[in-house]
């Protein structure tokens, strides 16, 4: 943090509540480049027949390969969503990125 000299008493009150913005400001800002909210791949889930596995899917929506995870996230706060099928299934996974039941479409798309 910077220093500043007070040339003057009556500045006092300016000079604190200069403070407290600056370092309310950088308490609630975050850095300009970084992702912290998602982007909506779609708005309608991806309905897929997948195999008994683990799969990544793409939290961001800024993945190549929607619905799963491509690394894309790497500027962000974002990280994608480990999922494990034990068995082949019809899966119906987040297209808006907005579930609650992430990396399953809970219907969120229709509200956005």
């Amino acid at each position: 943090m910077t220093s500043i000299t007070m040339l003057s008493p009556y500045a006092s009150h300016t000079l604190i509540s200069y403070t407290l913005f600056c370092c309310f400001k950088a308490l609630t800002t975050t850095e300009e480049n970084v992702m912290t909210t998602p982007e909506i791949a779609q708005k309608a889930p991806y309905v897929l027949n997948l195999d008994a596995g683990t799969y990544y899917w793409c939290a961001c929506g800024k993945s190549a390969k929607q619905p799963f995870c491509d690394g894309s996230h790497a500027d962000s706060d974002i990280t994608p969503t480990e999922f494990t099928l034990e068995k082949p299934a019809t899966v119906a996974l987040c297209g808006c990125k907005h579930s609650k039941d992430q990396p399953f479409c809970d219907g969120s798309h229709n509200s956005l």
